[in-house]
Parts: structure tokens; sequence; C-alpha cells
């Protein structure tokens, strides 16, 4: 099986360490890259690297925590299938990635059906990370900064809810019970399981697509998740790689 992955990036600061990354990914097999500038850094985008290869979108302003990650993240991955790349695997992740050591192409090679996430657990409505969903967030309380005042605000917040005590109960519900996973935003997966996400995003009307729009050969298979060999690492931990906790998508 010839692997070609389509790497889907969010960005968002240091465009030498994205080119960087940009480079290394162009130099060890075959692959074209999307990228998205966050919108409040649009001037980012012109000292990307320019080749045919690399893609460059600014249309969400993502913010931390919010749902245009998640928008960002269709964007790409509906870019990348209309491209018609005849793609084996689809890679999302941030512009803050770096290249560890080789081996992906291989690994994915014997491993073709297998996708590849990171899932903490499943989510219970008595704790914590219920909240999340649980209460309504206020737009200016979501601040990345571990030492702001609004993290600890947000940490009472969700120990209010785990407690029974919603401060801002969301005024939206759910129409049927869901089980939701609590784990990372990154993954790696065959094309297929992209183009079954974008189908699903466009019957919600999240995409911008008809669901015939793209092919998909098998959209009812079952996708596995591999316990180990990521063989990327975030920068400041170059010299190691994550395993990857079994899950279910």
């Amino acid at each position: 099986m010839k692997i070609k992955i389509a790497y889907l990036l969010l960005v968002h600061k240091d465009p030498g360490q994205v080119n960087l990354f940009i480079r290394q990914i162009l130099d060890y097999g075959d692959a074209d890259i999307y990228i998205h500038v966050d919108a409040k850094n649009q001037k980012i985008a012109g000292r990307l690297m320019k080749d045919d290869r690399v893609k460059v979108f600014s249309r969400y302003d993502v913010r931390w925590g919010s749902f245009e990650i998640v928008q960002a993240g269709i964007f790409l991955m509906d870019e990348a299938l209309r491209n018609g790349g005849n793609y084996s695997h689809i890679y999302f992740g941030s512009g803050q990635d770096l290249l560890v050591r080789k081996g992906l192409y291989e690994y994915l090679r014997d491993r073709p059906e297998k996708t590849f996430i990171r899932i903490s657990g499943i989510v219970k409505d008595s704790g914590r990370a219920a909240a999340r969903y649980r209460i309504a967030w206020p737009e200016w309380l979501m601040i990345r900064n571990d030492y702001h005042i609004y993290r600890f605000i947000r940490i009472i917040m969700q120990i209010l809810c785990a407690c029974h005590m919603n401060p801002r109960p969301a005024l939206k519900k759910m129409k049927h019970p869901v089980t939701i996973y609590e784990g990372r935003t990154w993954f790696l997966c065959p094309a297929k399981v992209g183009c079954a996400g974008v189908c699903a995003a466009v019957r919600s009307g999240r995409g911008r697509h008809k669901p015939a729009d793209f092919k998909l050969r098998d959209p009812e298979q079952d996708c596995t998740v591999c316990k180990k060999g990521t063989v990327w690492a975030r920068q400041g931990h170059s010299n190691r790689h994550e395993s990857q906790r079994a899950g279910s998508l």
C-alpha cells in the first residue's frame, strides 16, 4: 500500500518553527500540507514556506477551548478531501509539532486500517470534565494561562458543577444521550475515516458540501485504535515519543 498523508495543521505562532516542521514533512515522505492560521495572527501566513504542496488558509478566530478548533479542523479536512490528492491517511495536529524520528510511513504501511488517537476515558456527568458541556462558559473566561485568575475561576466552576451546584447551566440540551470520551484533539487516521467525519459534518450543517461529493468505499467499517506507534512529539519533548491509549471513536 502506498502511503500518502494529508497533514492538517493549526498554527498560531512561531512561523520559524512551523517552517522547520514543514521542511521535515516534505523531505520525509509523500505528503501535502494544509495549514489554518489563527485569524488573530494572519501576518504569520506570509512568513510560512512557499511550496506547491503547502496550502495556507486563515478563516477562523481560533480561541483556546473554543468550537472554532473543531471548525478549523473540519475546514482543513474538507479542503484536503476536495483536493483529490488520493491520500491514504490524514494527520491533524499542531504547528508546534516536530518530527523526532523516522519510521511513520513504514509503520502505517503495516497497519493501514488503524486510527491513532489518545483517549483518557469516558466523561461522566458526575465528574469535573462534564463541566465542559454542562456549563455555559462565557467567552471572556476562556483564556489559556496557567497563572491567570480566570483559570482558577474555571476550576472553581468545575468543582461546583461536579457537586451539583452548576453556576451557569447550559441552556441547550442534547436531544439523544451520547457517550462522550475525553482525550487529545490530535489524531492520525485512514483517509476514509476522515471522509466519514466530513460527511457527518455536512449532514449536521457544519460542512460546505453534500455527502455525495466524497467517495467512500466502506463508510461503515470499524476502526481500531492502536496502543503504540506514534513518532511525533510536542516541541520540548524531542527525546521521547508518546504512546497512545486505546479507545473507541
